[in-house]
């Protein structure tokens, strides 16, 4: 927002404060010309008034207001005479209370609406500005002869005190129409109210015949108008009317008809001014003054200031009954609770004072009055109640400033004042305001609370003071606060406390020097300076520690020497790393180190003085470089990856002190850096002619089979008297970082010489990954906990990992290559069938791995192997393999797939004993995805009579295609081999006889059963001829079987021919799984004996089985 534009914003608050006040005593009504006060005497409109261009009459105190009202006009104007008329009862229309009507005859009075040039200008001046409420004006016409249409229309302007055009808050148009005498035009402008002003078009007025001079009444147009927003000063009311069918119509010479605009009315009111004050809000308790009390309300003398929209504070000012006092000094902000916080001309951050330090307070002051003003303030630095005039600070606030900002200075802040006080500041061009209480003639008043924080005490460093410590050489001071330190203790000092040793910090007080473990004191020339540091930053800002280390042991800190790193607010007591990089060769001793902790950017130099924090000084040793065994996994550049490890000193790689009593294997050498390659065995030829001493790790154990155990043998020595920790990683997901959840530790005892331990790593996962790498490290050292970094004793050793996937193998028998009766395709070298082992898809509830296929003639070669291992071939049920000749060979497999993908699942049973597994002895089911033991069901059809008694099965789940085929690899899931069993089929009945004769017209069928094993019932079924494809069952329904012990059965069947033979066959249906059994045929003559023939069946004839 511009700055204009605040001001102005301003101003017209307070406008809208000082002029929206109650109005009801100053309402008045103007709805009866008669009777209204006449300049000069007398009441009413004066019919008898002046006449002619520019003629006027004034009204004065209208309906007791004090307002008075020039009423004008700019033409000629009559009603059977030259002047205006009050709208009597011989009108041409309708009588409209009391009116003033103003008539006009002129020939030619056309112009179009927004005209200069309207006929007919009636002006009303008021002598102060008004809101008008409601203003009814009336648009009358006179039309005798001829009977002419008109073509009419009114507008209507209004003016401010300054003669800006208003809009009209509302606009209401209506007709009042009687015997048609108004007609709406089609060609009529609407109603408008733009910045133009209002203009009214509705029709025409027509009086003729119909609605002659004496005899009325005849129709009108209204427009009703209210300006409520703005007081209106001055109005312009024009009527427009032509003679013809268009708005440019001239009347003709020697018609007879006249025009009117009539007011009926004006309904208004009179703003009245009410003056408004602002008020203080510093706590005030009562009448007169103490700590914590002040002069703020009307009864204590507080200070007012009469609100003017030129002068005030910030970027708004409100009012007050009274002051608003608060302990916060709050209470006129949030006063009214809706209105605007007025408190903000301070700005608010220099009310935050420390004692010793400067008080300047920069204040935002408008003053657009034509008077210069002064601003004035006060601090109560010593809490007393009391604005003193030592307490005083004023600046000059020039006429004309708008949103200026000017600077109060209090001098310097006491001592011994902590705490909170309270702080005045008035602005006016009355000198009243110079004084903290009373009253002013303008402006504004704000109060507000001060927090004067307590001189601050100081952290000096301690190293030597050549390294610049003590005050006289400008030395590094931070002053304490609270939530803001290096370690967790800190203490002050008036100067620095300089030693050789860096502890004069020390000893003074506490030792508060407690940011940098003891132990990170020495760094070894030629390796790498890492300090950590603890740090504290609850203050709610951001810090940043800055360290230095006199590595070249020049004596001074210099810029490259420094190394910063970002401490965010919320940090207790964290460790924060500083890597200084290299540390020098050609030198070793005691060089200076410095670290400060800061908000304060002044931190960042090694010398002179921080707002906040803490420096702690150290002294650093530097020692020889000792002989250090690096790693040799491959490392090919800077970060990770797959096959790309942190073994190189820049990369932060691992790295052991060499010494005597602590090492893997029986041998360790000494390198300059790590050794990656991809055999992990840089460090075995480095440096040339030096032993191989990658020798601590059992190298078969190094081959490992995923599903499987991996526990890796480990030769290590301790000749110490504390025990170390050998920790080892397997990089198991080949993505180049070591883990912590890929590593496995075990302790080495004290004066252990030449020990196998062994580190377990748990089982391989099966992630694909057929090359990786291995590390080791061994020490007393916690460092090496962690795959990278130093470590200060020990050795470290890499090594490559081969990982091979493990798989699922089937058993049935196989002696030889090829296939034959009791030889199938089952090892690898016959292609037999395999599945890699993967989590979530199997049969049954186990599943274990095998290096090739372990074929018996028993099909359980799988089972057994690896010794000890669980029995997985654990999928089909073993009553499903016993099978009876002709039943239908139905399998029930338990499975499980909870992989993604849908998975199948294949059987095949060698019915014929020929050694394959062929697709008309497949059968196969869907298993959906998510699918978790659950049992499907393989239907191979019926079980074949071909004298087999024992044969295989094969079963094989996958996700895989390559599983349809009993032989050959998949990508997943598991195979399982079987031994069946088939039995022969079993007689269902014992049919002992079955005959038949002839004799009264019918042939009777008979049979006997001894036994009757699964039988439901019986059927007969009847042919001319011995083909049984084309008979005819005669039995209705099936005749019930007689029990477990067989029966006697008898059937008749009178449906025969005389001379005919009849051929007979018995169904006996199964009530269980088997096939049903036929017998027969018996074949019967019908003729009578002498030459009757009876034939008796005793032996069951078995026919296909199941035709009926």
């Amino acid at each position: 927002m511009s700055r204009l534009a605040l001001v102005l914003g301003v101003i017209m608050l307070v406008q809208a404060v000082l002029f929206g006040a109650d109005t009801s005593a100053a309402r008045a009504e103007l709805i009866d010309w008669t009777n209204i006060p006449r300049s000069g005497g007398g009441n009413g409109w004066n019919n008898n008034g002046p006449s002619g261009v520019g003629a006027s009459q004034t009204f004065v105190n209208i309906d007791g207001t004090d307002v008075d009202m020039v009423v004008s006009y700019s033409r000629f104007m009559w009603d059977n005479s030259s002047v205006p008329n009050i709208y009597g009862t011989d009108a041409p229309v309708i009588p409209l209370t009391s009116s003033l009507r103003f008539t006009n005859n002129i020939n030619d009075s056309k112009s179009a609406p927004g005209s200069a040039t309207g006929p007919t200008i009636i002006t009303i001046t008021f002598s102060e500005p008004i809101l008008i409420d409601r203003m009814a004006l009336v648009s009358l016409s006179q039309f005798i002869s001829p009977s002419l249409p008109r073509y009419e229309w009114i507008e209507a302007r209004a003016f401010d005190a300054d003669a800006n055009l208003l809009l009209a808050t509302s606009v209401v148009g209506d007709s009042y129409d009687l015997n048609g005498s108004v007609v709406v035009r089609a060609d009529s402008p609407l109603v408008l109210n733009d910045g133009s002003g209002v203009y009214f078009g509705r029709g025409t007025s027509i009086q003729s015949t119909s609605c002659p001079t004496t005899v009325g009444p005849c129709g009108y147009d209204r427009l009703t108008l209210k300006y409520q927003a703005t007081p209106v000063q001055r109005i312009e009311l024009v009527h427009f009317a032509t003679l013809g069918g268009n708005v440019d119509d001239t009347r003709p010479t020697g018609t007879n008809g006249r025009t009117s605009i009539a007011i009926e009315g004006i309904t208004f009111s009179v703003p009245q001014e009410v003056i408004l004050y602002d008020w203080a809000d510093a706590p005030d308790m009562g009448v007169g003054n103490g700590p914590g009390d002040y002069s703020t309300r009307n009864e204590d003398n507080g200070p007012s200031h009469v609100i003017i929209p030129e002068l005030y504070l910030g970027g708004q000012v409100d009012a007050e009954n009274d002051g608003q006092p608060t302990a916060n000094a709050n209470g006129d902000d949030n006063n009214p609770a809706a209105g605007p916080d007025d408190e903000d001309g301070v700005v608010v951050a220099d009310l935050a004072l420390t004692e010793g330090d400067a008080a300047t307070v920069r204040v935002n002051a408008t003053n657009l009055t034509d008077d210069p003003a002064t601003l004035t303030g006060w601090i109560d630095f010593n809490g007393d109640g009391l604005f003193a005039a030592g307490e005083a600070a004023s600046v000059a606030v020039p006429a004309g400033s708008a949103a200026t900002q000017v600077i109060l200075d209090f001098g310097t802040v006491p001592s011994d004042v902590a705490g909170r006080v309270y702080a005045r500041f008035r602005l006016s061009t009355d000198d009243a305001a110079m004084a903290p209480t009373g009253p002013a003639s303008d402006g504004e008043v704000e109060d507000y609370a001060v927090a004067i924080a307590a001189a601050p005490e100081f952290d000096w460093g301690d190293a030597p003071d050549s390294c610049l410590t003590t005050a006289a050489n400008n030395g590094p001071s931070h002053g304490i606060v609270p939530g803001l330190t290096i370690g967790q203790l800190i203490d002050p000092e008036v100067d620095g406390q300089p030693n050789a040793t860096a502890t004069g910090d020390d000893t003074n007080n506490l030792d508060d020097e407690d940011g940098v473990a003891v132990t990170q004191l020495t760094v070894v020339e030629g390796g790498t300076a890492a300090i950590t540091v603890n740090v504290v930053n609850t203050t709610g800002q951001a810090a940043t520690l800055y360290g230095w280390i006199d590595l070249d042991n020049s004596g001074t800190f210099d810029p490259d020497e420094r190394v910063e790193i970002a401490v965010p607010t919320g940090t207790n007591n964290v460790p924060f790393t500083l890597d200084f990089g290299a540390v020098p060769t050609g030198f070793t001793g005691s060089v200076c180190a410095r670290f400060r902790l800061s908000t304060d950017d002044a931190a960042a130099n090694p010398t002179g003085p921080a707002t906040d924090g803490e420096v702690e000084d150290y002294q650093i040793t530097i020692v020889a470089a000792p002989d250090y065994d690096w790693g040799d996994a491959p490392d090919t550049g800077a970060g990770i990856g797959a096959g790309n490890y942190a073994t190189l000193a820049a990369d932060n790689g691992p790295s052991h002190r060499i010494v005597e009593t602590l090492y893997i294997g029986a041998l360790v050498d000494a390198e300059l850096d790590g050794q990656p390659n991809a055999a992990a065995d840089g460090d075995d030829a480095a440096p040339a002619g030096a032993p191989d001493d990658e020798d601590g790790v059992t190298v078969a154990d190094l081959t490992l089979v995923e599903g499987t155990s991996a526990a890796v043998r480990v030769t290590v020595t301790n000749l110490d008297s504390t025990p170390a920790v050998l920790y080892g990683w397997i990089d198991f997901d080949g993505n180049g970082q070591f883990d912590l959840e890929e590593r496995s530790t075990v302790p080495v005892l004290a004066n252990s010489t030449n020990v196998e331990v062994t580190l377990d790593f748990g089982s391989v996962p099966a992630a694909g990954i057929t090359q990786t790498y291995a590390r080791f490290r061994l020490s007393h050292d916690g460092a090496a906990a962690a795959p990278t970094g130093t470590a200060t004793d020990g050795e470290v050793e890499d090594y490559l990992v081969v990982i091979t996937s493990i798989y699922d193998w089937g058993d049935a028998p196989d002696v030889s290559p090829g296939t034959g009766q009791g030889e199938y395709n089952t090892l690898a070298g016959d292609n037999g069938p395999s599945h890699k082992i993967i989590a979530g898809l199997h049969m049954g509830t186990v599943v274990d791995g095998e290096s090739d296929g372990q074929p018996n003639t028993a099909a359980a070669g799988d089972d057994l192997l690896p010794v000890g291992s669980l029995d997985d071939e654990d999928g089909v049920s073993g009553a499903d393999l016993t099978m009876t000749a002709g039943d239908s060979a139905l399998v029930n497999v338990s499975v499980t797939n909870l992989t993604t993908a849908g998975a199948v699942l294949y059987g095949w049973i060698d019915f014929n004993e020929n050694g394959v597994f062929e697709p008309s002895e497949s059968a196969q089911a869907e298993v959906p995805a998510g699918s978790n033991n659950i049992t499907v069901l393989l239907d191979f059809g019926l079980v074949p009579s071909d004298d087999v008694v024992e044969t295989y099965a094969r079963f094989r789940l996958s996700t895989d295609n390559g599983a349809s085929s009993p032989t050959g690899p998949a990508a997943n899931g598991e195979v399982e081999d079987y031994i069946v069993t088939i039995n022969t089929m079993p007689s269902a009945i014992d049919l002992v006889s079955l005959t038949g004769s002839y004799a009264d017209d019918a042939i009777t069928v008979r049979w006997t059963t001894a036994v009757e094993l699964n039988t439901a019932g019986f059927h007969l079924y009847r042919n001319t001829s011995a083909a049984r494809a084309t008979a005819v069952r005669v039995t209705d329904a099936l005749i019930p079987t007689g029990g477990l012990n067989g029966g006697d059965y008898r059937f008749v069947d009178d449906d025969v021919v005389t001379g005919v033979t009849y051929y007979y066959w018995l169904i006996e249906v199964e009530s269980g799984v088997h096939a049903d059994k036929e017998y027969g045929p018996v074949a019967i003559r019908a003729a009578l004996p002498s030459s009757r023939t009876t034939f008796n069946i005793f032996l069951p004839l078995l026919a296909t089985g199941a035709a009926r």
